[in-house]
């Protein structure tokens, strides 16, 4: 199981007899081997359930009667679950300068601006590349119009981009005369 620091999770055990499957979690008596990392409850009505305490891995251990399982247990920074670049749209002039900023939200729902991390990438996506509209000027997102018509920036960090799902994030630029 893979937990974000702070967050919970829930171990569900089940137990087969004949040829029936009951849940059998609050039957269970749990252990953590690193609870620096990772607790378990073994209060009725909360048992397997899983707090993530700080960075690491834990094996997890269910005992019930002669019966023994483990689970490992990783907890891990969240994890970025999508990109935004913000505006997402922007008209400008032909050899127009204009800030773009990206944000990365996170799987515990923090929202950090990556603009300028090591990580983020920018990336000019021109309809025609032969003769591009947009241009990045090696300032991490500053985008510069280069003739009228209509570009894209994708902005991408820790391998997610701004276009990696249904939601396309990434920021219209329309330039006129």
């Amino acid at each position: 199981m893979r937990l974000a620091l702070g967050f919970q999770g829930q171990l569900a055990l089940t137990g087969r007899f004949d040829e029936a499957t009951f849940c059998i979690t609050e039957d269970g008596t749990y252990n953590s081997d690193a609870p620096g990392v990772a607790t378990v409850e073994n209060v009725r009505g909360r048992r397997g359930l899983i707090s993530s305490e700080g960075l690491g891995s834990a094996v997890v251990s269910v005992y019930i009667g002669p019966l023994n399982d483990t689970i490992q247990i990783v907890v891990a920074e969240p994890e970025i679950t999508f990109v935004e670049l913000r505006p997402a749209a922007l008209t400008m002039s032909p050899l127009e300068a204009a800030q773009l900023k990206a944000f990365a939200t996170f799987s515990d729902g923090t929202i950090n601006d990556v603009t300028n991390s090591p990580e983020t990438e920018w990336i000019a996506v021109n309809v025609n590349p032969v003769v591009p509209v947009v241009a990045l000027n090696g300032v991490k997102g500053l985008v510069r119009a280069l003739r009228v018509g209509t570009g894209r920036v994708n902005g991408c960090t820790r391998h997610v981009c701004a276009d990696d799902d249904e939601t396309d994030r990434r920021a219209v630029i329309t330039v006129v005369p």
